[in-house]
């Protein structure tokens, strides 16, 4: 069994795809007060939700025709930009950390032979789960 962490996709709170790769994916986060609402605690800082710009894919063979779907929906209309999810997985393909990329579009996608093998994801910003 491998120790080698892998990326999944989820569309409408189903994995539909693993991924050989994402890159740009930007995890740091802007610390954000929250005043709890119980008595004698004071404030807390929790991560905030980081603007992010652009996430880069490499699809592996499994490619999914939801996944699919998505991509060229969106990159005919962004205006049809929606969450996207990303989930780490361990070696077990149990999700060890959850992304959400908020207004994700496919804005670019190269391939071979007319298949899809990189995808550039634009979104507002990512939240992590």
């Amino acid at each position: 069994m491998s120790g080698q962490l892998t990326f999944a996709v989820w569309i409408d709170g189903s994995q539909v795809e693993t991924l050989q790769s994402v890159s740009g994916l930007a995890v740091d986060k802007a610390d954000i007060e929250i005043q709890q609402v119980s008595p004698g605690t004071g404030p807390v800082t929790r991560p905030g939700p980081v603007d992010s710009g652009e996430v880069t894919i490499t699809r592996g063979r499994d490619k999914s025709k939801a996944f699919t779907d998505w991509i060229k929906r969106t990159s005919q209309n962004p205006g049809a930009a929606r969450g996207l999810n990303l989930a780490l997985l361990d070696s077990a393909s149990k999700p060890v950390r959850a992304f959400l990329l908020v207004e994700a579009w496919a804005s670019a996608a190269q391939g071979a032979d007319g298949a899809i093998d990189t995808v550039t994801i634009t979104c507002a910003k990512v939240i992590e789960e």
